[in-house]
C-alpha cells in the first residue's frame, strides 16, 4: 500500500510472507526437512524521476522479520530502481517508393 504526496514521491507499507513447501533434500540436509516459515513487514519509500526523458522509479524497503521458524530472523534492506527499456518498432528500407503489398512492378 502506497500514499502519493504528489508525482515524485510515495510512501507506504510492504510485506513478506514465506513458507517453504517441501522439505530440504540432497547431500547437504543433514538436520531434517527443516520448513521454514517466515513474516516480515515495514515501511517502504518510493521516488519518481525523470532521466533523459525516461520516468525512473526508485524504492527503498526496509523489512523487519517478525516471525521465522527454521530461518534466521533479521532484517532487510532493499534498494530497486525501474528503468524502462523501449524498442521502437522496426524499420524497413523502402523499395522503389512503391508501398508494401503493392503490384511488385517497376
Amino acid at each position: 500500500m502506497l500514499k502519493h504526496f504528489n508525482e515524485t514521491w510515495a510512501l507506504g507499507i510492504a510485506g513478506y510472507y514465506y513458507h517453504q513447501i517441501t522439505g530440504d533434500s540432497g547431500p547437504g540436509a543433514r538436520i531434517g526437512l527443516f520448513e521454514g516459515r517466515a513474516v516480515g513487514l515495514g515501511p517502504i519509500l518510493t521516488r519518481n524521476v525523470t532521466v533523459d526523458g525516461k520516468q525512473v522509479t526508485t524504492s527503498t524497503r526496509w523489512l523487519h522479520g517478525y516471525y521465522a521458524v527454521n530461518r534466521t530472523r533479521g532484517d532487510s534492506v532493499l534498494l530497486s530502481i525501474g528503468i524502462p527499456i523501449h524498442v521502437g518498432a522496426p524499420q524497413f528500407p523502402r523499395t522503389c517508393g512503391h508501398a508494401a503489398g503493392g503490384s511488385g512492378s517497376h
